[in-house]
């Protein structure tokens, strides 16, 4: 998977809302855009990454020898992420 891939899909998703957040660190400010509400179980940061690497065509949610786990599925929790791609 090249970076290029992974940064046009993330790229899309940040240009897809122009909407700023309305407070704390990064409150009005251009660099960041609000793309979608925080939700522990289905929305966060985990998600966004394997949703991004899904998208982008990536095979690193594929099983491989006897290594289990989801294949293009999407991870919720980053512990359990990490643990595959180990």
């Amino acid at each position: 998977m090249k970076d290029e891939a992974i940064n046009k899909v993330m790229d899309a998703q940040f240009n897809s809302s122009d909407k700023l957040p309305e407070k704390g660190e990064y409150k009005d400010d251009s660099r960041a855009h609000v793309t979608g509400d925080y939700k522990l179980l289905s929305c966060n940061c985990t998600t966004t990454a394997s949703d991004a690497l899904n998208t982008a065509g990536s095979h690193a949610f594929e099983i491989i020898g006897e290594k289990a786990g989801p294949t293009n599925d999407r991870f919720i929790i980053l512990g359990s992420l990490g643990s595959h791609l180990k």
